[in-house]
């Protein structure tokens, strides 16, 4: 905006005894410092418009000032005092707030928002709720939220909780202490007060102690008995694609911390770099297991994360690839087989990722999935990295 928008004139003033405030002036004073597109509008600066010889603003040469509607924040208003030709307080103050229209405005038309003679008022009314202004300062009606009565009789305003206050609660039944609530640990559960009325309960952490996950959620030993086998890292109906990743899904029913992750190598074969990470539900990795050399065979290996990850219960995807397509790409694994895991076969739980797997490092997400139905006889199966 490239000046003040808004044409006012007219107005007829006249001072207490009907006279018209013959060659006055009015004093106009902005509520708040605004902007008008990229102008600075400054409250402390005054606005004298000059009355011609019957109290009017003349329409020639104009008089324009900023309507509140283009003024940012909203709820501007100019504070209004008129003077006799000497100077003597005559008229106001008032309150105008002005819109864009009509434009040219005859201020005689305006309803002020204070009544005029008004000699106590010291300065503008401020709304507020907790500090901020409220964007129509006109206006403050107080209205009942949940739990609260508020009532106004001969100009009071009483505010109060309808209710019957708090109630401390166990599973439903009221407590027998209700000014006292104490949250206690009890087994397999922390309760840990972080401060700032934040208070954090875990359940059981399946981390330290030698406790460990093996390739898609397994944590039982006992599953794993003679089922191992050679797993090709990005084999998929027989077909292996450098750098394709491949997902399984798997639940996890308890919290758990990963600081390393394991392998052991089933081939020997150069140049086989193999990678074994974590993804969400969704797609986005959590955990990037690092490479593992394929000719180190049948050697443990071990890569360390630089920070442990910490994964809570819930569905996931367990990731693996390798930067070729060769057949040497394997690790201990488990076989797709119909009868061992038969969720992989029948259900919607293993994929392709659209995203790739570069320079052995797993993609920040996994892109759109397109599902497969893992089958034994293609060499089909998930690898068994050792999640501690």
């Amino acid at each position: 905006m490239s000046g003040p928008n808004l044409q006012i004139q007219g107005g007829n003033f006249q001072n207490c005894e009907g006279q018209p405030l013959a060659d006055g002036y009015l004093i106009l004073t902005l509520s708040h410092d605004e902007s008008a597109g990229a102008s600075l509008v400054v409250s402390g600066a005054t606005i004298k418009v000059d009355l011609d010889s019957n109290g009017n603003i003349p329409s020639s040469p104009a008089t324009r000032i900023y309507s509140s509607d283009v003024l940012t924040p909203a709820g501007s208003y100019y504070q209004v005092i008129g003077y006799e030709a000497d100077g003597t307080l005559a008229y106001g103050p008032q309150i105008w707030k002005l819109t864009s229209t009509p434009n040219p405005l005859n201020v005689a038309s305006i309803i002020p928002l204070s009544p005029p003679g008004r000699a106590s008022f010291t300065g503008p009314l401020t709304l507020e709720t907790n500090g901020t202004q409220n964007t129509e300062q006109n206006l403050l009606n107080l209205a009942e939220g949940t739990g609260v009565t508020i009532t106004n009789s001969a100009g009071t305003t009483t505010i109060s909780a309808s209710g019957s206050g708090l109630s401390l609660e166990v599973n439903g039944t009221a407590n027998d202490d209700q000014a006292l609530l104490n949250l206690q640990n009890g087994s397999g559960i922390t309760i840990t007060d972080l401060g700032s009325g934040t208070v954090s309960i875990a359940g059981p952490s399946f981390s330290g102690n030698g406790a460990y996950m093996v390739g898609p959620g397994i944590r039982s030993a006992l599953f794993l008995s003679d089922t191992f086998g050679s797993i090709n890292a990005n084999n998929v109906g027989g077909t292996r694609t450098a750098n394709q990743v491949i997902v399984y899904l798997f639940m996890l029913d308890v919290t758990m911390t990963i600081s390393t992750v394991s392998v052991i190598a089933t081939n020997n074969s150069l140049d086989e770099q193999m990678t074994f990470g974590i993804y969400s539900y969704t797609g986005n990795k959590l955990l990037d297991g690092g490479s593992f050399n394929a000719s180190t065979s049948p050697t443990v290996q071990t890569n360390t994360l630089g920070s442990p990850v910490t994964i809570s219960p819930g569905t996931y995807w367990q990731a693996q690839s390798s930067v070729s397509n060769g057949t040497g790409a394997t690790v201990l694994g488990i076989l797709a087989s119909a009868l061992l895991i038969p969720a992989y076969v029948l259900g919607p739980a293993a994929a392709t990722a659209a995203n790739s797997l570069n320079g052995g490092v797993l993609p920040a997400t996994l892109g759109t999935l397109t599902p497969f139905t893992p089958d034994s006889s293609n060499g089909d199966g998930f690898c068994c990295p050792v999640y501690r």
